[in-house]
């Protein structure tokens, strides 16, 4: 009966929307206008940070501003410890800019 309700239960945590991965539709233009305003590079691998190579995470208004705003997590150990994971939140202006 353990296992039973154990089995049930994860498969239940791994449908929900809070544990599957979502694809952000964000805009090529945009992509490089976020990654830019944050101090990333664009490389052959990808867009690199200080540290390693970023991911848009958020791509959403954060604030209620009616404005996107965008979370890049840069991961790497060397540069911020224990946790691995460091974040740059940038916001769209109202122009369209980042």
């Amino acid at each position: 009966m353990k296992i039973a309700i154990l089995t049930l239960t994860t498969f239940a945590l791994l449908s929900t929307t809070t544990f599957a991965e979502t694809k952000l539709n964000i805009p090529v233009k945009e992509t490089s206008q976020i990654f830019k305003a944050a101090g990333f590079a664009k490389t052959k691998n990808g867009w690199k940070g200080e540290c390693n190579t970023g991911g848009i995470t958020i791509y959403k208004d954060l604030n209620g501003d009616g404005l996107k705003d965008a979370v890049i997590s840069d991961q790497s150990t060397m540069c911020y410890g224990n946790t691995g994971v460091g974040y740059y939140i940038v916001a769209q202006q109202k122009k369209g800019q980042w």
